[in-house]
């Protein structure tokens, strides 16, 4: 097996319906409905956090569109425009904006052969605006009055007796007073003083609705009732629905290969619920990852099999390195002392004990230490949980002392080896019955 996971992972897969796994497809047609039968112009808010589907389930409207034979869809035109690629024209990206929905070469059609000509000469003396594309062209002229009604009235010729819908993606990956720049202009360009040139307009904002209000926060120091703003702004609100582990059973069922045994999916699935990871693109990163630890593990000569039965332990500890990098080099750095301690994971007692003596020196009392670091608290809680689900410390009495010791004590040192990508062997590690 060249890859544990499916060709369904990569990010430029073709949306469709059978590609599903967040149960977004019913969803983007009750909206896209929503959005035909309302009257244009309008905005719409996409909100949901960062890889949690917002794109997914644009797509799948755009994509129903295209697909199903329904009246009035032959007149529906979606429009893609990415605000994060035009980060750097700031002030000037509603024009990129204009261009998109235009297009480069209705734009060239515009500007007259003599102004591009002059243009030219003049990047002659100054190295400067020596451009072929129109949209840096545009941007030239972004005050001239005359060019801006030439272009509207373009506009207008192109999309009539259409319902354009503009999926304006990545806003909150602007700086924050570009991104509500950005918002006031579409409000009030677009969708209040051009409405006889943009009133077939529809416009899905996708961003951030916490990262987007806090921004605005930020630039308003005085008090503001920001959702009350932002509702002036982007006038009907959809709130993703909230992420269910269902959805993380879903991707990592269906976008790890078959071979994969359904007991390391388990293994991997409860992994990423004890972490709460909660979005389907820290899923998928996640996955990736171990994919590329997967394929460097059999180019070091470790069999397949040993690989594959032991998925859900790399998976327990790579989400450690990254989510919890402070508890895991803790761990790293003393797991000779912590593979000797008696009953360390029996109730979690001592390994948070020995977390905060050696780095909390000056708290010795676990529930002052609970009480007043709450998150670093829960984080030590989560790592545990995730420890001891994977078996990767556990309590288990020996036939030859007599005592209880860390079981899996030699595989330790193989999975930190294995995430931190250097030598390791796995001739000690325990076969599929005891994993």
């Amino acid at each position: 097996m060249d890859s544990i996971v499916n060709e369904k992972i990569r990010e430029t897969y073709k949306i469709q319906k059978s590609d599903d796994l967040l149960k977004y497809y019913n969803l983007a047609g009750s909206l896209l409905d929503y959005v035909l039968d309302k009257e244009f112009p309008l905005s719409m808010g996409i909100y949901g956090k960062w890889g949690s589907g917002k794109t997914v389930l644009a797509n799948f409207m755009k994509n129903i569109v295209e697909k199903e034979k329904r009246k009035g869809y032959e007149k529906v035109e979606f429009i893609e425009f990415d605000v994060a690629k035009h980060r750097e024209s700031k002030e000037k990206i509603i024009w990129h904006l204009m261009v998109k929905i235009l297009g480069n070469e209705e734009v060239e059609k515009v500007l007259s052969s003599p102004i591009r000509f002059f243009h030219k000469i003049l990047g002659m003396f100054t190295k400067k605006y020596i451009h072929e594309d129109a949209t840096d062209v545009l941007e030239l002229f972004f005050t001239d009055e005359g060019l801006k009604k030439e272009l509207e009235e373009k506009i207008e010729e192109k999309t009539k007796g259409k319902k354009c819908i503009v999926i304006i993606d990545n806003l909150d990956r602007l700086l924050p007073i570009d991104s509500i720049l950005f918002l006031e202009q579409l409000k009030s360009f677009l969708l209040v003083d051009r409405t006889a040139s943009f009133n077939n307009f529809a416009y899905l904002v996708l961003c951030d609705f916490n990262v987007i209000s806090k921004e605005i926060q930020n630039i308003y120091k005085e008090k503001i009732n920001v959702r009350e703003y932002l509702n002036k702004l982007i006038e009907i609100p959809f709130y993703l629905p909230k992420y269910k582990p269902v959805f993380t059973e879903n991707l990592v069922m269906n976008l790890l290969a078959n071979e994969v045994p359904g007991f390391v999916k388990a293994e991997i699935k409860n992994v990423f619920d004890l972490a709460k990871i909660s979005t389907p693109r820290d899923v998928k990163n996640f996955l990736v990852e171990l994919d590329m630890l997967f394929i460097i593990g059999k180019s070091r000569g470790i069999a397949e099999e040993d690989l594959i039965k032991n998925l859900g332990k790399i998976t327990a500890m790579q989400v450690i390195k990254i989510r919890y990098s402070e508890v895991y080099d803790f761990i790293e750095s003393k797991k000779e002392e912590l593979k000797n301690k008696k009953n360390l994971m029996e109730s979690g007692f001592v390994f948070m004990r020995l977390y905060i003596d050696f780095n909390h020196s000056d708290r010795i009392n676990l529930n002052d230490f609970k009480d007043n670091n709450k998150d670093e608290y829960k984080n030590l809680e989560t790592v545990f949980k995730i420890l001891k689900e994977l078996n990767i410390f556990q309590v288990k009495e020996t036939n030859i002392s007599g005592r209880n010791d860390l079981v899996l004590s030699s595989q330790i040192d193989t999975l930190f080896n294995m995430v931190n990508s250097v030598d390791y062997d796995f001739s000690q590690v325990e076969k599929s019955e005891d994993v």
